[in-house]
């Protein structure tokens, strides 16, 4: 008995450092559950545009985007241009693929798309890398989207529901030099001759966005792309020892 309760222990506080790694480098977190407030402290809440609403997410509401002009402007409060981390669950079913755009300028920016496939790019001309995961099985349905890019080193990585999907190590694409703007579910660039210069909006739907400071780990994206979310330490740990004193007595 002792045993087996010290393995319940062993395996909630594993559970538990994971989910507080999670909050290292949080430069924003954004759930959508009926607001585009971020909950991560430091102030970057999204401002919505021409009517976003909410809806069904993968965990409670998501933004619901029309695909004309919908999309959210998000703050860039401890940003990092250089290393860091895009995390998002996102959903196309109609007009435009654009998720998530920081731009500056061309050559300043790094963009996250969703159509049938994901996809993330930044740098232009000659310097342009596409990074471009495999076809979805359901290209209506949610799909979990990590970006991890390094800019000093060229290295960049794409997570497609929590699988390995495309990278670069010899990216000579350069370091944005400021966040400039940062926009979910529509796509920013000068040349673009449109108010606010913005286009490409996402039809559908955009949840649980995360962006860090610093690369995610494998487990880590793991964890952020399971779609049914685990039971908390607390109460795992609770029906644990629950059942196990109701095993001891019936013996």
């Amino acid at each position: 008995m002792k045993k087996e309760i010290c393995f319940v222990f062993l395996f909630c506080f594993c559970s538990l450092s994971l989910q507080a790694t999670l909050l290292d480098g949080l430069v924003a977190h954004l759930t959508f559950d009926g607001n585009a407030n971020d909950i991560s402290g430091n102030g970057n809440n999204g401002t919505e545009v021409n009517g976003v609403t909410y809806g069904n997410g993968v965990f409670g509401q998501a933004a619901v985007l029309d695909g004309i002009d919908d999309h959210i402007l998000l703050g860039s409060n401890g940003y990092s241009t250089s290393v860091g981390a895009i995390s998002v669950w996102a959903q196309r079913t109609s007009g435009g693929v654009s998720v998530f755009t920081q731009y500056l300028t061309d050559t300043s920016r790094m963009k996250i798309f969703t159509s049938g496939q994901a996809r993330a790019f930044s740098g232009f001309g000659s310097t342009l890398h596409n990074l471009i995961g495999p076809d979805y099985e359901d290209n209506t349905a949610f799909h979990h989207i990590v970006l991890n890019y390094n800019f000093p080193a060229g290295e960049h990585s794409l997570f497609v529901d929590g699988v390995l999907a495309a990278s670069i190590s010899d990216s000579n694409a350069p370091t944005p030099v400021a966040p400039g703007t940062l926009v979910i579910g529509a796509d920013k660039d000068f040349d673009i001759q449109t108010p606010d210069n913005l286009n490409n909006h996402l039809g559908g739907a955009v949840d649980e966005l995360r962006i860090y400071n610093r690369l995610l780990l494998q487990e880590e994206i793991t964890e952020l792309s399971t779609v049914v979310p685990e039971p908390s330490s607390v109460f795992l740990l609770f029906l644990s020892i629950l059942f196990l004193s109701n095993k001891k007595r019936t013996h």
